[in-house]
């Protein structure tokens, strides 16, 4: 089983093309420039310490239909996990610093637990 070597928080549907309303990394571009902060750090403290069955890479995906952890999909791609998790983007971008990181760090971190 290979080691996590990859890990992001994703807004919205990743490899949306511009002006689609699934676009949301254009509408929270501060929400997704902290999860790549929270994720870099995260991976710095993980390592290779996490374990994913067939893949090494694992994306969250910010998903606002999503309610629970319960209700998430998780999507096996070629080299990748998906994972559709709950997260209140409206919420979160009304955060700034410390308090948004905080924000996504818990949120990422339950999704990896």
């Amino acid at each position: 089983m290979p080691n996590l070597r990859n890990l992001v928080l994703h807004v919205g549907v990743p490899g949306t093309p511009v002006g689609d309303p699934e676009r949301l990394f254009d509408k929270y571009p501060s929400v997704q420039r902290a999860s790549f902060c929270v994720t870099d750090h995260l991976m710095w403290h993980l390592g290779s310490k996490v374990v994913l069955r067939g893949v090494s890479k694992l994306v969250l995906r910010t998903d606002p239909k999503v309610e629970s952890l319960e209700q998430s999909a998780v999507e096996d791609m070629v080299s990748v996990k998906l994972l559709r998790i709950p997260f209140d983007l409206e919420a979160a971008s009304e955060l700034e610093g410390v308090e948004l990181k905080k924000k996504i760090l818990d949120s990422t971190t339950e999704a990896l637990i």
